[in-house]
């Protein structure tokens, strides 16, 4: 059993295949998918039943369904799909499908193909074969057709072999051997169309009509031409061909007839060209014929053309200045010719070639036109295209750089572009007539190949496709200058010509110099530079160093460093920091900055260096500039400079606790020396004011004004004193002595002064607690000096054992109260205070918002601790 199967949905044809099989076993299913295999596989025929989908890519069921039944009127139909309705269900039982099934009832579809199949073979409607044959296959439309000089029937045996079993009496006349039956029957056809008539055949038992043209030999009247038009007759019941009806016409005067219309001059022998025959103006020169190629040019059917003015064709253009042409030669009943815009019957354009010719009968008058049409659409476009490319040519031509010249084996120039022209300082036409000799000098040289003019006479009579050479060429002036000189040649109209193409090479050898001078100076700048340098190749091999870079690694010659990997001649506490910056440069093509590094010289000792690296890449790939810069004895100078510092710091320190030492010795000595004197001084005066007699009032009034001066050099004692060595500082701490400098510099400046002490007394050695007293009293002083502040904060608390001090002020700030001047020593003092206790002073200003000063000093020392 052979099913077809239709749908175009991949998957929903795969789950129908699937069910089928799933009940028939042996059953063959051939699927469908597109319009193609549909035509195909339905003209072979030979199938029992088809399952057809309703909506196709193509058409749609019903359509399809109705090709399907005209051909085979007994093969049962059915129609499963999703895409339809109960209307389409109706229309498709009444137009003869065998059942309608959706599918998602798709498990109903084996028992409706069981049922089918049964439902056409018990089908009685046609009580005999003949009768049955008739219905199905429609035997009146297939003998109205056979209205010929010959007409014949053949029986198809069950193994495909046709024989006779009826013809006509003129056919039977061909007979050669009258007295054998008519199953014996056969037609002398010549041996030359004996593979047409086999082809035939094959084609009518594959289900196909046919109609071919083949010759026979007749003993009394020779070769004789047939055209034999066969049709298939079908068994309904197995779908395969049990007769063949045909008719034949003997077109042997036809062709002969056509043999002799092919040597006259108007005769329509091309089927290639669409040939239309119209009548007068009376009849509007309406089309009375068009042949197959006219209205496959066309696109219309010879009915819809009849009656027709061929203006048919023109659509949206009826005025075009061609057709003024042929209107002429209508109405002169001329030979007429014009190229014109023309329209398919689907609006596609076209250029048609016409030709129109009066016909003429026996007395000359003319009866009817013949239009010979012929679509050169391509050959009009190609013309246009090869017009456009001509321009385009002309356009690369006159605009391309190089200079280009033609010339013709003579050596005669044709023609020259405009480089040409600017290049050689000559015109177009002023060259024409001049020889390829004047621009390209002869070499006097006694190689042919080397001298154009005995090249071209010693090649003029061989194929030379490609010619190139550096020459010297001339100007108009007669200066000589090199160029690349290529020559092409060219075939054009029978003319061997050359086309020479002329690159100026006057810059590039001015570039060449200069490459060689960059190149020169490039290798004095590398050998002769002081740092050293060498070339890393690929990041693993050293391929070229300088004098300096011998020296640095203690080299006498280039190969005791050439050819070894760089990283070898590195110390290994470098080597994974060399490989990550080699392959940065290699994959991000960027240079490297300066790092130290250190490099084992080959007597073993060890450099510090400086090393940076610059990738670039040459023809042979990747590589590196590496740049060396010793810096060992700059390491050597930097460690002393440190120890130097050190000291310098130390010494520093020391000064400063010298010097707080000898400020308390010598405030200590003024208190207990100068300080005893003036208040014993102080109270003699008091004992002599009173030892004196009242009448003494001179001697009084002096007395009490000495009594006044000593005590205001008391006073000043107490506050050299203090500014010496605040006693308080000794006596109640840092916080009392802060306490005391805030109020005292209110009462100096009288500036807003606000302070912020810890709750708890904080404890800290003398020299620390001297430091912090001594940075604060330096920083209220540079407040009054320069700030021009209105006012201030002092804020001191404790944070992770350590103390830090912040004093604010709103003045002008350090940059406007200097004008750019030195500030002098008292800040570097006071960072070196905080520095020699380990700690850190922070100035932040900005001009016009004031200044803070930030200390932030450890509570106790790292030995302390």
């Amino acid at each position: 059993m052979k099913l077809l199967l239709i749908d175009d949905n991949d998957e929903e044809r795969a789950i129908t295949s699937a069910t089928l099989r799933s009940k028939f076993r042996q059953i063959k299913i051939v699927e469908i998918s597109s319009r193609e295999d549909c035509d195909a596989t339905i003209a072979q025929g030979s199938f029992d039943l088809v399952i057809l989908e309703f909506k196709l890519g193509w058409t749609d069921g019903l359509t399809l369904f109705n090709t399907i039944h005209k051909r085979f009127s007994c093969i049962p139909v059915i129609l499963l799909t999703d895409s339809g309705n109960e209307q389409i269900a109706v229309t498709a039982i009444k137009l003869g499908f065998a059942d309608h099934i959706t599918k998602s009832h798709r498990q109903d579809l084996t028992t409706s193909v069981e049922q089918s199949l049964l439902d056409a073979t018990n089908n009685n409607r046609c009580p005999s074969t003949e009768q049955n044959q008739l219905l199905c296959e429609k035997w009146d439309l297939a003998i109205s057709r056979l209205t010929s000089d010959f007409a014949y029937s053949m029986r198809v045996t069950i193994d495909g072999e046709p024989f006779f079993e009826w013809i006509t009496s003129q056919l039977k006349a061909l007979n050669t051997t009258p007295l054998r039956p008519i199953t014996e029957f056969k037609l002398p056809t010549h041996p030359d169309d004996i593979g047409i008539v086999k082809q035939r055949f094959a084609n009518l038992l594959a289900g196909n009509e046919d109609t071919s043209e083949y010759r026979i030999i007749s003993e009394h009247e020779g070769i004789r031409w047939f055209k034999d038009h066969a049709l298939p007759i079908r068994d309904w019941s197995t779908g395969k061909v049990i007769r063949i009806y045909g008719a034949i016409q003997d077109i042997t005067l036809q062709r002969q007839t056509e043999d002799r219309l092919r040597l006259m001059q108007r005769a329509i022998d091309c089927s290639n060209n669409g040939i239309v025959i119209t009548g007068l103006a009376e009849a509007d020169y309406g089309i009375v014929y068009a042949n197959n190629a006219f209205l496959k040019l066309t696109g219309y059917t010879l009915n819809e053309l009849l009656g027709q003015n061929c203006r048919i064709l023109q659509q949206r253009e009826p005025n075009q200045s061609a057709l003024e042409t042929i209107r002429s030669a209508l109405n002169q009943d001329t030979d007429g010719y014009a190229i014109l815009r023309n329209y398919r019957k689907d609006g596609s354009l076209f250029w048609n070639e016409v030709y129109i010719s009066p016909i003429r009968d026996s007395q000359d008058r003319v009866t009817h036109y013949l239009g010979v049409q012929n679509d050169v659409t391509q050959r009009y476009e190609m013309k246009m295209l090869l017009s456009k490319n001509e321009a385009k040519m002309r356009a690369i031509f006159e605009s391309v750089s190089d200079a280009v010249i033609i010339f013709d084996e003579l050596g005669g120039i044709q023609s020259l572009n405009l480089a040409a022209e600017k290049l050689f300082g000559y015109s177009s036409n002023s060259r024409i007539k001049e020889h390829i000799d004047t621009l390209i000098p002869d070499w006097k040289l006694s190689d042919k190949s080397t001298n154009l003019s005995g090249f071209l006479n010693h090649f003029c009579n061989d194929q030379i496709p490609f010619f190139k050479r550096e020459i010297n060429a001339c100007k108009k002036d007669g200066t000589l200058f090199p160029v690349a000189f290529g020559v092409h040649e060219i075939h054009l109209d029978q003319q061997r010509l050359f086309v020479g193409t002329l690159h100026d090479l006057t810059e590039s050898k001015r570039a060449e110099v200069i490459l060689r001078t960059s190149e020169e100076r490039y290798r004095a700048l590398f050998e002769n530079t002081a740092d050293a340098i060498f070339v890393n190749r690929g990041g693993n091999k050293i391929e070229q160093v300088n004098n300096a870079c011998l020296h640095l690694w203690g080299a006498s010659r280039p190969d005791e460093l050439i050819n070894k990997c760089p990283i070898d001649l590195f110390h290994p506490d470098y080597h994974a920091v060399i490989k990550e910056r080699i392959q940065a440069m290699l994959s991000g093509k960027k240079g490297m900055p300066f790092i130290e590094e250190k490099i084992i010289r080959l007597d073993g000792s060890i450099a510090d260096v400086l090393v940076s690296g610059i990738p670039f890449e040459d023809e042979q790939g990747p590589l590196i500039f590496v740049i060396l810069l010793d810096i060992t004895e700059r390491k050597q100078a930097e460690v002393a400079l440190l120890e130097s510092k050190n000291q310098y710091q130390k010494l520093s320190n020391h000064l400063e606790l010298v010097r707080e030492e000898e400020r308390t010795r010598i405030a200590r000595e003024i208190h207990d020396e100068l300080g005893s004197f003036l208040t014993a001084f102080k109270i003699d005066l008091s004992w002599l004011n009173k030892k004196l007699p009242d009448d003494l009032t001179d001697c009084h009034q002096k007395i009490l004004l000495m009594t006044e001066q000593t005590h205001q050099v008391i006073q000043t004692v107490k506050r050299i004193i203090t500014d010496l060595r605040p006693s308080l500082l000794d006596q109640l701490g840092l916080m009392h002595a802060i306490d005391w400098l805030v109020e005292n510099f209110r009462q100096r400046t009288r500036i807003v002064c606000v302070l912020s002490l810890p709750k708890n007394e904080v404890l800290l050695d003398p020299n620390r607690s001297t430091a912090v007293f001594r940075i604060a009293q330096e920083s209220l002083t540079n407040i009054v000096t320069h700030a021009n502040a209105s006012h201030v904060k002092v804020k001191i608390k404790i944070i992770k054992n350590a103390l830090r001090m912040t004093i604010y002020d709103n003045g002008c700030g350090i940059v406007a109260a200097n004008n750019g001047k030195s500030i002098g020593y008292g800040i570097p003092g006071m960072k070196e205070r905080a520095r020699h206790f380990g700690g850190e002073l922070i100035l932040s200003s900005k001009p016009g918002m004031g200044t803070t000063i930030t200390l932030t000093l450890p509570l106790h020392s790292k030995a302390q601790e």
